[in-house]
């Protein structure tokens, strides 16, 4: 109920958006939306007594008949019968069990974006059922762009990638307005409608970050 139908296109398109090549899922895999807010929300009912927030995992440790200890900044501990590193890319569990394990630069940085669309001039309609849409130009970098559907607003998603040896040593420090003008500089002879994303975007939500990959990961003894 929470939830909403994403559509099953994936399009890729030249920077005057004019189709390359689209192409549709099995209808067996359909993708849904979902809001990241109204999931979390979700998976907490019933169980809002026994999850905690705000620690920060500074290491973990054997425990007691078998059991694992993990350890907080705050001083505090907690034991369980497992410590699940779902703790994302950049893992602190992760981080102590596997410490040579190191993420790889792919060389690439990304500057993204949500663009709203309450009030917003018609997009074409790819642009606004979820589609997945890929910007492939006919020189350096390349762009996505989808719409996610939240109760509290409806944006389109977009992330500009380009060689990161292409962008300022100081890239990722930049403000969100010197983030925008960066891209548009890239866009002046791309479509109307791939500037307006950029253009229109929500200061507060332009980011870069680069791109990294995970290493080939051995096999590892379990404590």
């Amino acid at each position: 109920a929470d939830s909403a139908p994403a559509s099953d296109a994936v399009t890729f398109y030249d920077q005057q958006l004019g189709p390359l090549l689209r192409r549709r899922a099995d209808p067996a895999t359909r993708r849904r939306g979902v809001n990241r807010v109204a999931l979390q929300a979700l998976l907490l009912d019933g169980v809002t007594g026994i999850v905690h927030f705000g620690k920060k995992l500074v290491g973990y440790e054997a425990g007691h008949g078998g059991l694992v200890r993990a350890l907080f900044e705050d001083g505090t501990s907690a034991e369980g019968d497992v410590l699940v590193a779902a703790d994302g890319a950049n893992s602190r569990v992760r981080e102590v069990r596997l410490p040579d394990l190191k993420r790889q630069d792919l060389g690439v940085l990304t500057i993204a974006g949500r663009f709203p669309l309450s009030g917003a001039p018609a997009l074409p309609l790819a642009f606004t059922d979820g589609s997945v849409n890929n910007v492939v130009p006919d020189g350096p970098g390349w762009m996505f762009a989808a719409a996610w559907r939240t109760p509290d607003a409806d944006y389109v998603t977009w992330a500009y990638a380009g060689a990161r040896s292409d962008f300022p040593g100081d890239v990722e420090q930049m403000s969100g307005q010197a983030l925008r003008q960066l891209v548009l500089d890239r866009l002046t002879d791309w479509s109307p409608t791939l500037q307006l994303l950029v253009r229109d975007c929500l200061p507060g939500t332009l980011t870069a970050m680069p791109l990294k990959s995970m290493p080939h990961l051995e096999p590892w003894e379990s404590n």
